[in-house]
């Protein structure tokens, strides 16, 4: 299928409803042989879920009655019958709303109760007790997406670094700074380093240290070295943008289950999408210069 066709197919989902979406999905799948099946866990929450037994992956359509909260959640086969899902030994729920961001369904939580309770991305990479110090990241920015080659274990540092545009741009000065915590201990020899390239360093009113490049002649200068410097300093914990599934969620179940475009596609498609939807985060990644 040609990028072009992926992208008209996927574009369908823009502009609806997040709960609409899901439905959608739901639909798609019906239709390329995925069979529904239907748990009732509580009077309060169930599950519709679409399964195929070429497919290492399950959809899932949670609803919760009592929250009013519906959310599409993919995860490993492998996991879903394991852990009994569809016999009930465990059962799946939504953890209570962010007051802040109350009515997107989609940063809802999803968890699961047998002994006690556990987030679901925990369940899936088998971390019933995490050391202390160790979290889970979802590489994909979709609470809903645990499948285990999405998901990573990583320090409190780095769970907050892959988030997007983590440095504040000063389009006046042609700059750019950061308080990250994950240069809040440069070694001495890496802070000369800086130094050396016009980097100064000033501690903030709550005892951070920020770090401020120098001043370029042309944006392209300051967006190169500003892509040079998260890449030494969050490594592979970067935001990428080409997998940020948090607002194209059916995309991803339309690569890893229903087969209607390649990894290069699908990530190519949110590339697009951001450039279309989130004209910010598009410049701040120079995704138009990189088409």
């Amino acid at each position: 299928m040609r990028f072009d066709e992926v992208k008209n197919k996927l574009m369908q989902f823009e502009n609806k409803k997040y709960c609409d979406q899901i439905k959608m999905v739901c639909g798609e799948l019906v239709e390329a042989g995925f069979a529904e099946k239907t748990v009732d866990y509580t009077r309060d929450n169930q599950i519709k879920y679409y399964i195929r037994d070429n497919c290492e992956f399950v959809f899932i359509n949670l609803f919760n009655h009592a929250m009013n909260a519906r959310q599409g959640i993919i995860m490993d086969k492998s996991v879903f019958e394991s852990e009994g899902f569809d016999e009930k030994r465990v059962t799946l729920s939504l953890k209570s709303r962010n007051t802040t961001k109350y009515g997107d369904d989609r940063t809802l939580v999803p968890c699961a109760f047998s002994n006690g309770n556990i987030t679901l991305h925990h369940l899936v990479m088998n971390c019933r007790s995490l050391p202390e110090g160790i979290e889970i990241d979802h590489i994909t920015h979709y609470l809903g997406i645990c499948t285990k080659d999405m998901l990573r274990a990583c320090s409190g540092i780095q769970n907050s670094i892959n988030r997007a545009c983590r440095c504040s741009i000063d389009e006046k000065r042609c700059s750019f700074s950061t308080v990250c915590q994950s240069c809040q201990h440069l070694d001495n020899n890496k802070c000369e380093e800086y130094k050396e390239k016009g980097y100064t360093f000033k501690v903030n009113g709550k005892g951070k240290m920020r770090i401020y490049s120098k001043s370029f002649e042309r944006p392209d200068q300051m967006y190169h070295e500003l892509e040079i410097f998260e890449k030494e300093q969050f490594g592979a914990f970067r935001y990428n943008p080409s997998y940020d599934f948090s607002e194209t969620f059916y995309a991803f179940v339309a690569w890893k289950m229903i087969g209607w475009g390649t990894e290069t596609e699908i990530t190519k498609y949110n590339r697009d999408y951001i450039i279309r939807n989130r004209p910010e985060v598009a410049k701040y990644y120079q995704l138009e210069e990189c088409k």
